[in-house]
């Protein structure tokens, strides 16, 4: 319903991808505009009949989306509408590319893709190439944009079920050696004493951990 309502009052038969950010709109709208880039060459539209795919601004033809290859111009070249869909250009299950004698348009239409018969009779469908399903989920984009590492064998000790975050994130800084001690602090020019505040040492991850070690060692012989 939320789809229909963008559509009907939001692009108003105008291309999403193309579609310049206004001025008014809501910052959740123009975050979506903004990951235009991010998302789009992951998009892919298998024709059917020719609707309701965007003849110049959809990733449906083999170069790609072809206002981009060869800007606008192409589409006042060839005598069709921007807003077109490729049903304007499929007659009788055929293509019917306006003949022109401009380069770039004999390549679009040299390197035209095959019509499927069986489709042509169905809408056209949105396939998202991350996922070999075609369906859209987030770990596929979170998976492609994100940089990877080789996962460290103390994960299991910070990130488990039913773990308590704000304890699992004071471990993971303390495994990255990232806690704000008073050495750490004291490097960064700040004027206070590097002197730990439990004992005489200068308080440091290895102070720390050799102190926890001590604390947690008495605690077991009381016990």
């Amino acid at each position: 319903m939320w789809c229909q309502w963008v559509k009907s009052y939001l692009l108003r038969g105008r291309s999403f991808w193309t579609l310049k950010i206004p001025g008014d709109c809501t910052w959740v709208w123009r975050k979506r505009f903004n990951l235009r880039p991010l998302v789009r060459p992951y998009v892919l539209n298998i024709l059917g009949n020719g609707n309701p795919t965007y003849l110049w601004h959809d990733n449906w033809h083999p170069l790609g989306p072809l206002i981009d290859r060869f800007g606008p111009r192409i589409a006042y070249d060839a005598g069709i509408p921007q807003d077109a869909f490729v049903s304007h250009i499929i007659h009788n299950s055929s293509w019917m590319f306006p003949v022109t004698q401009t380069f770039d348009l004999n390549e679009v239409r040299h390197t035209l893709p095959p019509l499927v018969q069986a489709r042509l009779n169905g809408a056209d469908q949105t396939w998202w190439t991350l996922n070999s399903n075609g369906q859209f989920t987030i770990a596929s984009l979170w998976d492609k944009l994100r940089t990877s590492f080789l996962r460290v064998l103390w994960h299991k000790v910070v990130w488990f079920p039913a773990h308590i975050p704000k304890c699992s994130f004071v471990t993971w800084l303390a495994i990255l050696n990232r806690l704000s001690t008073a050495d750490r602090l004291v490097s960064f020019k700040l004027n206070i004493s590097p002197q730990c505040g439990l004992c005489p040492g200068s308080e440091s991850h290895d102070h720390l951990r050799t102190t926890s070690v001590i604390l947690f060692g008495k605690k077991k012989k009381l016990e």
